[in-house]
């Protein structure tokens, strides 16, 4: 056995706290806390590659290693508290969650149990996600990625042997291989990269790697290069966030962090201090800290239906720290005793608890997520509170390249913009089938129309896109309509963080919109859709889990816009009202749609809610915002009618 380190635990205390701290989301005068603090899994997997691939590659050196003995023990370190995380979080799923929502949660319990949650997060959105907060079991996918790690490192050790420098080859060329697919994998398939162990694998071989090294003397600079590694990994958490971590593998930043942290560590006062009684105290619960959090988290936010404040952030972290050390006193350390809990009580209590938990959640999957336990209103709700945009030929319609557009019957109308623009699509296209003239959907997730605007790390074709858009719609020629929307918060965050290549962002949307007018286009620019003060569908379950009656949700509950919405919307229009004074440009407020002047907005009626979250329309919420874009509607109509001279439409070939 690898002897005892106190820092490790200490490196472990700094770890998950980071990943805390950013799961909290707490902001200290305006600015978040440790916004990149995710990078603490990054370090996790470091610690977990330097100790699993130290043991695993002593014992294969002294020919003692055993496969039984070593899932053994990684079973009893890891599924105990797992389970019983799990166990405690259904009853709070059933009663803060619509049936969809159960659904998910089971199924991630359940790839939770078999060591896929990684695969199933993957396909199943992602992790900075909107609805990521939400999902009680998401930080499940470091452990499937570790399962899964433990599956292939012994059987790669076993099949190398004891050769030192066979080994060194192997893992190196693993290593290089991993960070190589992680680097292309990060810019065209970022999901992919962050939570499938091929990308992630590097990490834990990196730290496999160290514990090849041999045994060296503590030296001068040792604290030095130890109190370096610590800054490269609490200043990655401070600095980094979901943009820059995304982007060329800002990952690293930590991971030689945590590499210089386990190299040089020794009989100094920066090691003493790593540690020390609290960082070892934290380091100990680590692992049940990590599993709690999560959940303790998201079951909050679904109970509050939005973001906590950040006091009560406070309370649940403290929460969690209490749910830990119950959870590591009684189950983690008492099973991981052999001599307190026997290989057979073991295998026998973790085979039988998968079994129940599996069975259940397999009922509650089957079920729908008991779809009965609920009012009609509600699984009315549950049921129409969908992200619905327009798909074509089998495939949705807003994140395709403008040359592959759907095309309705023709180009008449022309609907240009990001997801807000998205969810308009599905209601525009069949007001303009009623009405008999053509539409086209150029909208593509996170990418508004502003020439050289580039914001998300997961969507980074932005200006490309953008550029085609304008190519396309000049060889269409002019005469159309061109309807623009946009979120109201990415055009602020973009514009605060100088996120445009060339003008400013009001003077990038002002040049393309006059080029719109140049072609001789209309152009109707919606204005900004209301932000509720709390996610929608989450927030008329709140009203029914806490008492309210529901006659008051089936006429209509009100809701108050968001406490940012309205300086986002101020700035926002600052960005509309110089296009709005340009001849053939209309700018429609649509907010009076569903919010009254007193700020309150009406969020849904007795079979539909308007909003899917606290932003973004369902298909009634889209159709509530049709009437106000029907002058605009007709006027495309009766220039149709009118003969109005154009490029007749074809779809273009792919470029």
């Amino acid at each position: 056995m690898i002897p005892y380190r106190a820092d490790i635990d200490g490196l472990r205390a700094i770890s998950v706290l980071l990943v805390i701290f950013y799961h909290a989301g707490i902001d200290i005068r305006g600015i978040q806390l440790f916004p990149g603090g995710f990078i603490g899994v990054d370090v996790f997997f470091v610690i977990s590659g330097f100790l699993i691939g130290g043991i695993v590659m002593k014992q294969v050196d002294a020919g003692d290693f055993s496969l039984r003995t070593f899932y053994e023990r990684r079973a009893r370190r890891i599924l105990p508290t797992l389970f019983l995380v799990i166990a405690a979080c259904i009853p709070f799923a059933w009663m803060y969650t619509y049936p969809s929502s159960l659904e998910d949660f089971s199924k991630s319990a359940l790839a939770a149990i078999f060591s896929v949650s990684n695969f199933y997060f993957w396909m199943n959105g992602g992790y900075v996600a909107d609805d990521s907060a939400l999902r009680p079991l998401l930080h499940t996918w470091t452990l499937g990625v570790e399962e899964q790690y433990y599956i292939l490192f012994p059987a790669l050790m076993l099949l190398v042997g004891a050769h030192d420098r066979l080994r060194w080859w192997v893992l190196g060329a693993a290593t290089v291989a991993s960070l190589l697919l992680a680097a292309y994998l990060g810019s065209t398939a970022p999901s992919a990269a962050f939570f499938m162990l091929p990308s992630r694998a590097w990490e834990l071989f990196c730290g496999a790697l160290l514990a090849c090294c041999p045994v060296r003397k503590s030296r001068r600079f040792d604290p030095v290069l130890v109190l370096v590694g610590l800054a490269m990994i609490v200043g990655a958490g401070g600095q980094l966030d979901d943009a820059t971590a995304a982007a060329k593998l800002a990952t690293a930043i930590p991971v030689a962090g945590a590499l210089l942290v386990l190299r040089f560590a020794g009989p100094h006062i920066v090691s003493r201090l790593l540690g020390s009684p609290l960082p070892v105290a934290i380091g100990l619960i680590s692992y049940s800290l990590y599993l709690w959090h999560q959940p303790v988290f998201a079951f909050a936010r679904l109970r509050e239906a939005g973001e906590i404040s950040d006091p009560f952030k406070v309370k649940l972290i403290v929460l969690s720290f209490v749910l830990s050390g119950l959870s590591w006193w009684l189950v983690e350390r008492p099973i991981r005793d052999r001599r307190r809990v026997g290989t057979r009580t073991a295998i026998t209590t973790i085979a039988a608890s998968s079994l129940a938990l599996s069975a259940g959640m397999f009922t509650i999957v089957r079920s729908e997520g008991f779809p009965s336990r609920l009012p009609p209103v509600l699984r009315s709700v549950d049921r129409t509170a969908e992200f619905t945009v327009l798909e074509q030929d089998g495939r949705q319609c807003n994140h395709r390249w403008p040359a592959d557009a759907c095309v309705f019957g023709g180009g008449d109308v022309v609907l240009v913009g990001d997801s807000h623009a998205g969810t308009l699509g599905p209601a525009l296209e069949e007001t303009t089938s009623r009405l008999g003239i053509g539409f086209i959907d150029l909208t593509y997730q996170q990418c508004p129309f502003i020439s050289g605007f580039h914001f998300s790390p997961e969507e980074r074709n932005c200006p490309a896109v953008n550029r085609e858009r304008l190519k396309l719609l000049s060889e269409l020629g002019g005469g159309r309509t061109v309807i623009l929307a946009a979120a109201p918060w990415i055009l602020v965050r973009a514009e605060r963080e100088e996120a445009t290549t060339g003008p400013s962002l009001a003077a990038a949307f002002e040049a393309d919109v006059r080029r719109l007018l140049a072609l001789g286009d209309k152009v109707v620019v919606v204005g900004p859709l209301p932000e509720i003060g709390r996610d929608v569908p989450q927030f008329l379950l709140q009203q029914v889990s806490t008492g309210q009656g529901l006659e008051a949700i089936e006429e209509g509950l009100w809701a108050p816009r968001s406490s940012q919405a309205a300086e986002r919307e101020e700035m926002v229009w600052s960005l509309y009202h110089p296009v709005a004074e340009l001849p053939n440009v209309s700018v429609v407020d649509v907010a009076g749609r569903f919010c009254r002047e007193d700020g309150m907005c009406v969020v849904n009626d007795r079979d539909h809610a308007f909003f899917v979250d606290n932003n973004h329309l369902t298909h009634a919420g889209a159709e509530r915002v049709i009437p106000a874009l029907l002058p605009a509607l007709v006027s495309s109509l009766n220039a149709a009618e009118g003969g109005a001279t154009r490029a007749a439409f074809s779809r273009p070939k792919n470029r």
